[in-house]
């Protein structure tokens, strides 16, 4: 279920039941555009918009390739959905990151992984001309107390031409990266764990130069915190909210 509850009007909109995990963004003051997974044994990620006025949905695409949780993020012109979906092939599910065009519904896929692939948090740059995305690998070997050992690095992609260019290699392990943000055009910031998942004393928030690939600072986080990088490009909000 989705709800818009207008503090002035004193309306509560409630748009019909999903069925799923949702999120939601805007389109514009009339429009929602909702990213559903549903559950159970008929999986299937879709997305749809609707207008307030009418509270009809209209669904603009689906597909049974579906993320665990439906990882997106929409473009700064409100044009194109960027999302993360997994083929499942011979048994195993590879990454793909697709972007949807909202206004002719077609979907193109920027990358697609192999079995021993994953695709961390994904994000738009502030002009939607690239993308920026951790990219993981699976050596397979495993240490003795069932660690993953894991190759991983952060990488920006154009659009355009497809082409991944690594910013940044991390250490070999089976670290976590996640709240992901650009911040103005030269710069990423990211909340990573600096040794294992889900290590509140271990996580870091990192701020690095696209130019140079090199990290110009670091922050003490935790598991919880969220970022939301100001306009301009120099100012972050963070949220180190607790269980």
């Amino acid at each position: 279920m989705v709800r818009i509850c207008d503090y002035g009007a004193n309306t509560d909109v409630v748009f019909p039941a999903t069925g799923g995990r949702t999120r939601v963004f805007w389109l514009s003051e009339q429009e929602i555009l909702s990213v559903v997974r549903s559950w159970g044994d008929d999986e299937l990620l879709w997305v749809q918009k609707a207008n307030r006025s009418t509270r009809e949905p209209e669904r603009l695409y689906e597909t049974r390739d579906t993320d665990i949780l439906p990882t997106c993020t929409l473009s700064a012109d409100r044009r194109y959905l960027l999302f993360l979906a997994e083929v499942l092939e011979d048994g195993f599910h590879q990454p793909e990151l697709r972007v949807l065009d909202l206004e002719t519904n077609t979907v193109t896929v920027l990358l697609r992984g192999s079995k021993r692939d994953y695709i961390e948090d994904v994000c738009w740059s502030p002009d939607g001309s690239h993308v920026a995305y951790v990219y993981g690998t699976w050596l397979g070997r495993t240490l003795k107390d069932g660690t993953l050992v894991i190759s991983t690095s952060l990488n920006v992609m154009s659009v355009a031409d497809k082409k991944p260019v690594t910013v940044l290699p991390f250490p070999e392990d089976d670290a976590a990266t996640w709240a992901m943000k650009y911040l103005g055009s030269e710069r990423l910031v990211y909340v990573r764990d600096s040794e294992r998942w889900y290590s509140p004393d271990r996580t870091l928030i990192s701020v690095v130069n696209l130019k140079t690939r090199k990290i110009e600072r670091t922050l003490k986080g935790n598991i919880y915190t969220e970022i939301w990088p100001a306009a301009d490009g120099k100012t972050l909000v963070l949220d180190d909210q607790g269980p």
